[in-house]
């Protein structure tokens, strides 16, 4: 796993846990939830674009 990709989920889960301890909306935190779920896909996706082609390359 990428450092910087630990670092937004330690960064996505802290944002929930407090808003939880702040008495957010629990609306507020499944919109952040999905926009967070949706972003990780399309990275997900970035990865293994780039794994195809450096893969590609090596033949």
């Amino acid at each position: 796993m990428d450092k910087n990709v630990r670092g937004l989920i330690k960064s996505f889960v802290m944002a929930v846990i407090c808003a939880y301890i702040m008495n957010v909306d629990i609306l507020f935190i499944k919109v952040a939830a999905n926009i967070f779920g949706f972003c990780s896909l399309i990275m997900m996706v970035a990865y293994y674009q780039t794994w195809k082609d450096s893969k590609k390359k090596c033949k």
